[in-house]
């Protein structure tokens, strides 16, 4: 019994979870819900919601499970907006990048900024 725990337990530590905000938030906008609506079907505030979706606060399996309901889809409906190679193509790029700058530095950012301009990336424009 201990074993399979462990097993499972290092199962859910190699899921990457650094766009859980971002499908959380493409399934509550393609829903229609405001953020003031989903902190009332939550029972969470708007703040934590938001922080959530942006990445700034990590999701627990709880938590998610119960946004997920209170959506109205069911939890396993998350896993495949998340771990699905086609249907993660679903969530807007917009939504993960607005993540992935949270989580990088400054430096880190310009270096990426200066390698797709170089590689015409951006089409050659400044942004």
């Amino acid at each position: 019994m201990f074993r399979t725990w462990v097993a499972n337990h290092k199962n859910l530590e190699r899921i990457d979870k650094t766009f859980d905000g971002a499908v959380l938030k493409f399934i509550r906008k393609k829903k229609g819900i405001t953020l003031k609506q989903a902190a009332k079907l939550t029972g969470l505030s708007c703040g934590y919601l938001s922080k959530m979706e942006s990445g700034r606060k990590p999701i627990q399996l709880e938590m998610r499970n119960k946004i997920m309901k209170a959506y109205g889809y069911s939890p396993s409906s998350f896993k495949n907006l998340a771990t699905d190679p086609v249907r993660s193509k679903a969530v807007p790029k917009e939504y993960k990048f607005k993540i992935i700058s949270q989580i990088l530095n400054s430096e880190k950012l310009d270096e990426i900024y200066s390698f797709a301009l170089s590689h015409n990336f951006l089409g050659g424009q400044n942004v």
